[in-house]
């Protein structure tokens, strides 16, 4: 391989990086959601804004300095299942507290180092494709 050839193949990894970059975090930052929607506590009772159902993904940042994802939960009640509350009466008496799950904040930790392997061995494996071919 000649030293333009190269080049040239360069180019056009730095050319297609970014939207590669962003298709890898999508699927990582998908199968984070995934382990936290499995991780997340149901109630057994059907309602609007349920928490196992309310997980959403919104991609922000424009260059690949910048990009991120981030997983939300659209469920008005998350904070509380996640880091506890007072228990308090209809007049405002405090009768008990109910500890936090911290079940997203387990995931996470659990998880992290398994999908960023994963994504970084997908990006890998994408320029290396477009080098070689």
């Amino acid at each position: 391989m000649k030293i333009e050839d190269f080049t040239a193949k360069l180019k056009d990894v730095a050319g297609v990086f970014p939207k590669e970059q962003e298709t890898v975090l999508k699927r990582g930052a998908a199968k984070m959601r995934k382990a936290i929607r499995s991780a997340t506590p149901d109630s057994g009772v059907e309602h609007k804004r349920k928490l196992k159902k309310s997980w959403k993904i919104r991609m922000n940042g424009l260059t690949r300095e910048s990009i991120q994802a981030e997983i939300y939960s659209s469920s008005s009640h998350f904070h509380l299942v996640e880091r506890g509350h007072v228990l308090k009466t209809r007049t405002g008496r405090v009768i008990g507290y109910v500890q936090g799950r911290f079940f997203m904040k387990k995931t996470v930790d659990a998880q992290k180092d398994k999908i960023s392997e994963e994504m970084v061995t997908a990006l890998y494996k994408m320029v290396k494709g477009r080098l070689d071919g």
